[in-house]
């Protein structure tokens, strides 16, 4: 029995949904229904999975995938009129919007002013543009285009007139209102119209990255058009090489001012306006009707109506604009550098825990589906640190509006409310002050201190943002450190902007409410009948399935996975804290082999979040939530364990990973935390992780590619043997070599120009090496997977019959175990 079979459907019938109406299903024949007649339970609670041939609600999977296509799609598709929007909840309204603030608002007001980003654009497509090697193909970054350019058969629309003029993950949104944007010409024309200046601000409107970025994933279908699978994780889009290239374009800005050529780049991007304008009647927001409305008159209506006055003033201030901008290269060379020196390329050889040299990846690009949120955040929290120690200006925090904290008042009390603001106000600073003291005190440097800079690499791929309420998930992140949807959207739209004066929080707020989606919450979907039995927004696989395989699945899953998976599993898998000896913390929680064994994986994202790392967030997230209801701590204690849990300092927080429920499971390839495991057979099969890719003549690399969205349907995983190119240029480096070439080199002409393999395939893909620090593809082995301690069999021969003894289905029996379980997990 090989692996190399594709499942085949069911052939005893053929069943067919029609693509008109969701709830439609004919059968050639009658229908085959799985009679498995399991109620199972953990813990008092019924199964949150689907289970095939329950009468008592969807018994068949055509049905079941229909009505979970239908209340998806009034989520992320509603269609809806103003009067019908209207009369919807508003928890449900808020989800709608949370949707489409996830996917086309920036996280944050930083980035570079929309009006300058698209000159730079327009000009990058020229042949001596200074900004040719950065911005020419947005797809080197894993940026895509639109969901909206795409027609209803998932073909990219090649009429340019409505196309959207940013890419998905890429947003404008308001500035945070500088006093020197107030007292610009715009500021001072609105201000003679007697318009606040809080208002004339939204008038500077900035492109930077939205959730989307990251949490919009993309699969080609068997005809290979494109289906967006929202909330699940980018397989395409790289944090860190998109940073880069914003920096880039500032060094290029700053080198330009040394050699007394600002002036002549002002005159080209100044050009490429008046060329836009001309091209697009409503500048700079692009002839896309659904971006203008969307956009620029819901969130923030002045900037329609009064583009061209701003279009006119950014021509005319345009070499100030570009003077200023490098300025904001200083925070994130800060960041970098510590990371690069501390954890990544830059720095000296690790040394792992027997003494043996260790090999880091690059910090910078080669990183697709990749980020390190919390190693980034912890060298933040080390230049707050180092301001406050130093004396410099005090880091920014959002302005504090009493008007806005009306939540914190409890009417019919015997205080004034203003007195009640002012009391809570007090508690909020005092909070802040404790931590930053905490901090300030710390010395990294110390014998035996935890470190605020993490010494070892650990990007992640981001986790799935769907069925993110206490039912589903009581832990959130890898580490299990947040509790809640609120605590997580905040925390990484800090982590990504830097500066809690610059995190959009009330983005944030609806982006926690589409997290934490309840489709089961609102009524029947068009043409259901029965409810679907996973209450998730997670999407729904798009391929055949091999039914035959779904009962013998089912009983698999209950019986190998969901001990570990069920909802709600508040266990932390604990890493050996032999494999981590300087952690401090890791020495202190775990001091027991649990039962089940080490978790075995990649051990350095687990000890990411030391003491002082931990302190210095809680500081950067109070003075950003400033206790707004919504996002608040509801910790009685007052020690924010619900925002970041503290390691070792609650029963259940010890050094390690959860194991999430597996819905939408098949969308989150690849797998483990660090994305080292393409496909889930290969998860469960861990003799088939050992595989080697090159690119053309190129060294062979011990790992698999990256950022494909062609899909392996045997093996439950994204494609991971070949790249999305014709062909691979051998000149171009693999990952893990000293000379490895990026997209910002200079010399990439050769892959710009390839033909991809499918529409709109993206340039980003990478090869992964699983032998550098943080890639390791260890662990999720056999003691969590079937029985005994140290069983050796891994599934590489276990069938059906084997699993199920005599419960198996005849006709399926000779069949592999993880060929079944697979099929199932499809379903989730």
């Amino acid at each position: 029995m090989g692996y190399g079979r594709r499942p085949k459907v069911f052939a005893s019938c053929l069943v067919l949904v029609t693509v008109a109406s969701l709830g439609a299903v004919a059968t050639s024949c009658k229908t085959r229904r799985f009679e498995s007649g399991v109620r199972s339970t953990s813990e008092g609670a019924e199964f949150v999975h689907w289970i095939p041939g329950n009468r008592s609600h969807n018994a068949i999977w055509a049905e079941e995938k229909a009505a979970r296509q239908g209340r998806l799609q009034k989520l992320v598709d509603p269609q809806l009129d103003d009067r019908v929007f209207a009369s919807l909840s508003e928890d449900r309204k808020q989800a709608i919007w949370g949707f489409q603030w996830q996917r086309d608002t920036p996280v944050g007001y930083s980035g570079i002013p929309l009006i300058v980003f698209r000159a730079i654009l327009h000009d990058s497509q020229k042949s001596d543009s200074p900004f040719k090697h950065i911005w020419r193909d947005l797809t080197w970054y894993g940026l895509t285009p639109h969901p909206t350019d795409f027609d209803a058969a998932g073909q990219l629309n090649r009429i340019s007139r409505d196309r959207r003029v940013l890419p998905l993950g890429m947003g404008w949104t308001r500035s945070p209102g500088t006093e020197a944007e107030q007292k610009s010409g715009v500021g001072q024309f609105l201000g003679n119209l007697g318009i606040d200046p809080d208002v004339r601000s939204q008038l500077v409107q900035r492109a930077f990255i939205s959730c989307g970025a990251c949490h919009t994933g993309r699969v080609a279908r068997d005809d290979k058009s494109i289906q967006f699978l929202y909330g699940a994780p980018s397989t395409e889009y790289d944090q860190t090489a998109f940073g880069k290239a914003l920096a880039d374009t500032l060094l290029v800005l700053e080198e330009a001012q040394r050699g007394n050529r600002l002036y002549d780049i002002a005159s080209r991007l100044n050009a490429s306006i008046d060329t836009l304008v001309k091209a697009e009647d409503r500048f700079p927001y692009g002839n896309s009707t659904q971006e203008i409305f969307n956009q620029a008159s819901w969130k923030s209506p002045f900037a329609y109506f009064l583009r061209g006055k701003a279009t006119q003033t950014i021509k005319s201030k345009m070499p100030d604009i570009l003077r200023a901008m490098p300025q904001q290269l200083a925070l994130r060379n800060q960041i970098v550098n510590k990371l690069d020196t501390a954890a990544y390329r830059s720095a000296a050889p690790a040394v792992g825990p027997q003494g043996e040299s260790l090999k880091a990846p690059p910090f910078n690009g080669e990183s697709p589906g990749q980020l390190d949120a919390f190693g980034f955040g912890g060298a933040i929290v080390d230049v707050v640190r180092e301001q406050a120690v130093g004396g410099l200006q005090k880091f920014p925090q959002s302005e504090f509006r009493p008007w806005e904290y009306l939540s914190w008042v409890t009417f019919g009390d015997t205080k004034p409310f203003w007195q009640e603001i002012k009391d809570k106000r007090e508690v909020f600073e005092r909070r802040v002050a404790r931590y930053m003291d905490a901090v300030k005190g710390h010395s990294p440097t110390s014998p035996g201190a935890e470190p605020i800079v993490p010494r070892f690499a650990a990007k992640v791929d981001p986790s799935a943002i769907w069925g993110e309420r206490p039912e589903l998930r009581s832990q959130a992140n890898w580490d299990g450190n947040q509790k809640s949807a609120g605590a997580r959207a905040l925390s990484t739209s800090l982590a990504i902007v830097a500066s809690p004066k610059n995190v959009d929080v009330q983005g944030s707020q609806y982006v926690a409410k589409f997290m934490a989606y309840d489709p089961m919450a609102h009524g029947p979907a068009d043409g259901e009948q029965r409810p679907p039995r996973y209450p998730s927004a997670a999407p729904i696989y798009p391929f055949a399935i091999d039914e035959s395989l779904l009962s013998a699945g089912q009983k698999i899953f209950e019986a190998k996975c969901y001990t570990c998976h069920h909802p709600q599993n508040k266990r932390i898998y604990p890493i050996d804290p032999k494999l981590v000896p300087s952690d401090r913390l890791a020495q202190s929680t775990n001091t027991q082999e649990p039962d089940v064994g080490w978790v075995g994986t990649d051990p350095y994202r687990a000890i990411q979040i030391t003491t002082p790392v931990r302190n210095g967030l809680l500081a950067l997230w109070n003075l950003t939530c400033q206790m707004r209801a919504w996002c608040a701590s509801q910790d009685p204690t007052g020690q924010d364990h619900d925002v970041f849990r503290p390691r070792g300092e609650v029963p259940d927080q010890l050094t390690g990973y959860v194991a999430a429920p597996l819905d939408g499971i098949w969308a989150r390839a690849p797998y483990l935390h660090n994305g080292s495991v393409p496909t889930v057979r290969a998860l469960l099969v861990p003799a088939l992780r050992d595989t080697k890719v090159r690119c053309g003549s190129g060294p062979e690399v011990t790992g698999f590619w990256r950022g494909n969205v062609l899909y392996d349907q045997n093996d439950l995983g994204f494609e991971w043997r070949k790249p999305p190119f014709e062909k691979c240029d051998g000149t171009w480096q693999a990952p893990g070599t000293p000379d490895q070439r990026s997209p910002f080199d200079e010399a990439i002409g050769r892959l710009i120009n390839q033909q991809p393999l499918y529409p709109t395939a993206s340039k980003s893909a990478r090869i992964f090496n699983t032998t550098l620090v943080g890639n390791s593809n260890d662990g999720h082995m056999g003691a969590f997977l079937g029985g005994a301690k140290g069983e050796t069999t891994y599934w590489e021969s276990w069938t059906v019959a084997d699993v199920l003894r005599d419960e198996a289905d005849a006709a399926v029996s000779d069949r592999l175990a993880a060929d079944a379980l697979i099929e199932y997990l499809k379903t989730l």
